[in-house]
Parts: structure tokens; sequence; C-alpha cells
């Protein structure tokens, strides 16, 4: 059987499986069509970070619920604080665009400034 699902809904159908409270998992499963194995694949693709390429992890070592579950949250938290990064450095950066504006703007000003004075030559009181 082809596989439907995009990896981007794999991934969230992932991250709602490990928050699930322990004895609601395989009616949960049942309900959205994913077998046991299926998930078990998932999860592992997820939490090694290959879900959107399809890989296997070739890891082999058995990972506990609440380690994938920890792992889970780190990786999500991880995300959060790269996107506020990611943001911080798009808000610098039109900064840095406003602030060159002002200063050419200034540069202009004072170059217009020089002119005239120049143009009207000293005054009485020099």
């Amino acid at each position: 059987m082809i596989e439907q699902r995009t990896a981007r809904e794999r991934a969230e159908l992932v991250a709602e499986y490990l928050v699930l409270p322990q004895g609601s998992k395989g009616r949960w499963l049942d309900e959205h069509g994913v077998s046991q194995r299926r998930m078990q694949s998932w999860r592992r693709q997820y939490l090694y970070g290959d879900l959107e390429l399809g890989l296997e992890p070739r890891d082999t070592a058995r990972m506990s619920a609440t380690d994938g579950a920890e792992f889970a949250r780190l990786k999500a938290q991880l995300a959060i604080e790269r996107q506020a990064r990611e943001e911080e450095a798009r808000q610098a950066r039109e900064q840095i665009e406003s602030l060159t504006r002002a200063n050419d703007a200034l540069g202009k000003a004072i170059g217009l400034l020089q002119q005239l004075s120049v143009r009207q030559g000293p005054t009485n009181g020099e």
C-alpha cells in the first residue's frame, strides 16, 4: 500500500500521538487508521529528524516513550527559539535599513545646508 499522507501530516499525527495518555493510544491509532507498527516507524523517523526524507534511522537502540516525548518537546522548543531568533534578525535588518535611510537623508540635508551657506556668503555678523 502506498502511503497517502504527506510528511507534514505524518509529523502532526506523531506529535499528537506522543502526548496521548497511556491506555488511549490503541484506540487513537484505530480512529486514525494507523497501525502500531507504522506509528513506531514514523515515531523513529520523527524523533531522528528523518520523517520528511522517509528514511529509517540506523540507530537500533530503543527509546522509551518518556525519552521520545522529551526529545519531541525539546525539538519543538528549539524550533520556537529558532523562529524567535529569525524574527529578531528580521527586525534588526529592518532597523538597519531604516537607520541607513535616515543617515542618507541627514547627509543630503547637511549637503544642501552647506550649499545654501556658500551661495549666501558670510552674514553681517561674521
